[in-house]
Protein backbone atom coordinates (compact mmCIF):
# COMPACT_ATOMS: atom_id res chain seq x y z
CA UNK A 1 0.00 0.00 0.00
CA UNK A 2 1.26 3.29 -0.94
CA UNK A 3 0.04 5.97 1.22
CA UNK A 4 0.38 9.98 1.02
CA UNK A 5 -0.64 13.20 -0.49
CA UNK A 6 -2.91 13.35 -3.80
CA UNK A 7 0.14 15.25 -4.98
CA UNK A 8 2.26 11.97 -3.90
CA UNK A 9 0.15 9.47 -5.31
CA UNK A 10 0.40 10.73 -8.66
CA UNK A 11 3.82 11.33 -9.13
CA UNK A 12 4.08 7.87 -7.73
CA UNK A 13 1.93 6.83 -10.83
CA UNK A 14 3.92 8.35 -13.52
CA UNK A 15 7.34 6.78 -12.04
CA UNK A 16 5.38 3.32 -12.12
CA UNK A 17 5.19 3.61 -15.47
CA UNK A 18 8.63 4.91 -16.01
CA UNK A 19 9.82 2.11 -14.17
CA UNK A 20 7.94 -0.39 -16.43
CA UNK A 21 4.34 -0.79 -14.85
CA UNK A 22 1.90 -2.11 -12.37
CA UNK A 23 2.62 -5.06 -10.58
CA UNK A 24 1.08 -7.30 -12.53
CA UNK A 25 2.81 -5.70 -15.42
CA UNK A 26 5.91 -6.93 -13.56
CA UNK A 27 5.03 -10.57 -12.68
CA UNK A 28 7.01 -12.42 -15.17
CA UNK A 29 10.44 -10.02 -13.50
CA UNK A 30 9.70 -10.71 -10.07
CA UNK A 31 9.86 -14.27 -10.53
CA UNK A 32 13.28 -13.96 -12.94
CA UNK A 33 14.80 -12.05 -9.85
CA UNK A 34 13.77 -14.27 -7.29
CA UNK A 35 15.14 -17.16 -9.61
CA UNK A 36 18.23 -15.01 -9.62
CA UNK A 37 18.36 -14.41 -6.30
CA UNK A 38 18.02 -17.82 -4.83
CA UNK A 39 20.77 -18.77 -6.95
CA UNK A 40 23.45 -16.24 -5.69
CA UNK A 41 22.67 -16.91 -2.16
CA UNK A 42 23.12 -20.96 -2.70
CA UNK A 43 26.29 -20.43 -4.77
CA UNK A 44 27.48 -16.83 -4.40
CA UNK A 45 30.53 -16.94 -7.26
CA UNK A 46 31.20 -13.33 -6.47
CA UNK A 47 29.39 -10.62 -4.40
CA UNK A 48 28.70 -7.59 -6.01
CA UNK A 49 31.83 -5.64 -4.20
CA UNK A 50 34.01 -8.04 -5.72
CA UNK A 51 32.44 -7.16 -9.34
CA UNK A 52 32.70 -3.61 -8.81
CA UNK A 53 36.27 -4.23 -7.60
CA UNK A 54 37.52 -5.70 -10.33
CA UNK A 55 36.13 -3.23 -12.32
CA UNK A 56 38.02 -0.61 -10.72
CA UNK A 57 40.80 -2.62 -11.10
CA UNK A 58 40.43 -2.87 -14.74
CA UNK A 59 39.98 0.49 -15.23
CA UNK A 60 42.53 1.85 -13.46
CA UNK A 61 44.91 -0.63 -15.55
CA UNK A 62 43.69 -0.14 -18.92
CA UNK A 63 43.74 3.75 -18.35
CA UNK A 64 47.33 3.81 -17.51
CA UNK A 65 47.94 1.88 -21.25
CA UNK A 66 48.61 4.80 -23.96
CA UNK A 67 47.63 2.82 -26.42
CA UNK A 68 44.69 2.44 -25.27
CA UNK A 69 43.93 6.15 -23.87
CA UNK A 70 44.21 7.19 -27.06
CA UNK A 71 41.12 6.00 -28.81
CA UNK A 72 38.96 4.55 -25.18
CA UNK A 73 37.54 6.65 -22.28
CA UNK A 74 35.46 5.10 -19.65
CA UNK A 75 32.55 7.27 -18.19
CA UNK A 76 32.56 6.96 -15.59
CA UNK A 77 36.70 7.25 -15.13
CA UNK A 78 36.12 5.82 -12.01
CA UNK A 79 33.20 3.21 -11.93
CA UNK A 80 30.58 3.06 -9.18
CA UNK A 81 29.55 0.14 -9.98
CA UNK A 82 30.07 -3.50 -11.75
CA UNK A 83 28.93 -1.34 -15.38
CA UNK A 84 31.25 1.39 -17.24
CA UNK A 85 30.70 2.62 -20.66
CA UNK A 86 33.67 1.91 -23.00
CA UNK A 87 33.79 5.13 -25.09
CA UNK A 88 36.11 4.48 -28.47
CA UNK A 89 37.12 7.05 -31.10
CA UNK A 90 36.24 5.63 -34.57
CA UNK A 91 34.63 6.79 -37.79
CA UNK A 92 31.71 4.35 -37.15
CA UNK A 93 30.60 1.37 -35.41
CA UNK A 94 30.73 -0.90 -38.49
CA UNK A 95 35.07 -0.07 -38.10
CA UNK A 96 35.12 -1.03 -34.78
CA UNK A 97 32.65 -3.87 -35.13
CA UNK A 98 35.33 -5.07 -37.66
CA UNK A 99 38.20 -4.60 -35.60
CA UNK A 100 36.37 -6.22 -32.72
CA UNK A 101 36.28 -9.49 -35.48
CA UNK A 102 39.80 -9.18 -36.52
CA UNK A 103 40.70 -9.41 -33.06
CA UNK A 104 39.04 -11.94 -31.72
CA UNK A 105 39.76 -14.24 -34.97
CA UNK A 106 43.80 -12.90 -34.05
CA UNK A 107 43.97 -13.33 -30.39
CA UNK A 108 40.61 -15.47 -29.14
CA UNK A 109 39.79 -12.44 -27.16
CA UNK A 110 36.15 -10.85 -27.60
CA UNK A 111 36.42 -7.23 -26.35
CA UNK A 112 32.70 -6.81 -26.41
CA UNK A 113 30.09 -8.18 -27.65
CA UNK A 114 27.37 -4.89 -29.03
CA UNK A 115 27.74 -2.00 -29.30
CA UNK A 116 25.07 0.70 -28.27
CA UNK A 117 23.21 3.65 -30.35
CA UNK A 118 25.79 6.02 -30.71
CA UNK A 119 24.93 9.54 -28.74
CA UNK A 120 24.29 12.27 -30.80
CA UNK A 121 26.12 14.33 -27.81
CA UNK A 122 29.30 11.83 -28.17
CA UNK A 123 30.33 12.53 -31.78
CA UNK A 124 33.18 10.34 -33.68
CA UNK A 125 32.70 7.55 -30.88
CA UNK A 126 30.89 4.04 -30.59
CA UNK A 127 30.38 2.94 -27.02
CA UNK A 128 29.61 -0.30 -25.37
CA UNK A 129 28.31 -1.21 -21.95
CA UNK A 130 30.89 -3.05 -19.90
CA UNK A 131 29.30 -5.65 -17.28
CA UNK A 132 31.51 -7.68 -14.95
CA UNK A 133 29.83 -10.38 -13.99
CA UNK A 134 30.45 -14.37 -13.20
CA UNK A 135 31.40 -15.18 -16.02
CA UNK A 136 34.12 -12.66 -17.25
CA UNK A 137 35.39 -11.18 -13.44
CA UNK A 138 37.91 -14.60 -13.85
CA UNK A 139 40.09 -12.87 -16.72
CA UNK A 140 43.20 -12.25 -16.08
CA UNK A 141 44.74 -8.86 -16.11
CA UNK A 142 46.94 -9.49 -19.34
CA UNK A 143 43.93 -11.07 -21.43
CA UNK A 144 41.77 -8.01 -20.89
CA UNK A 145 45.06 -5.87 -21.34
CA UNK A 146 46.04 -7.57 -24.66
CA UNK A 147 42.68 -7.87 -25.75
CA UNK A 148 41.96 -3.90 -25.61
CA UNK A 149 45.64 -3.23 -27.04
CA UNK A 150 44.79 -5.02 -30.06
CA UNK A 151 41.31 -3.85 -30.35
CA UNK A 152 42.58 0.37 -30.40
CA UNK A 153 46.00 -0.93 -32.71
CA UNK A 154 43.13 -1.67 -35.55
CA UNK A 155 41.76 1.61 -34.49
CA UNK A 156 44.96 3.21 -36.25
Amino acid sequence: MLCGSRFFIANARIWLRRFGGNVFQQYPLVTSCMIGFDKMIENPEFTFSEKRERMKQLINILSKDETITRHVYFVPAVPTCCITHVYVKCESDEKLKKARDEVENETNIKVFNNLRKRRENVPGASYWEWNIGNANIVNTDDVVLKGFQALCAKMN
